[in-house]
């Protein structure tokens, strides 16, 4: 099959309704290959504060 791959990771980013929670979500899935097994994974992260900005702070 042209194109398969046992496993797929997407990132999107989202602005919620209101228009003051920026966020953005990893989705990865994999394929069990000749089995018909399958699993994946989902991480959100979202800053209700308004700011665009998504990265992790350890002060708090």
């Amino acid at each position: 099959m042209v194109g398969w791959r046992s496993n797929i990771k997407r990132d999107y980013y989202f602005k919620c309704q209101n228009g003051q929670s920026y966020g953005r979500m990893s989705i990865e899935i994999w394929a069990g290959g000749l089995t018909p097994e399958m699993a994946f994974s989902l991480e959100s992260f979202a800053n209700p504060g308004g700011s665009r900005n998504l990265e992790f702070d350890p002060s708090k």
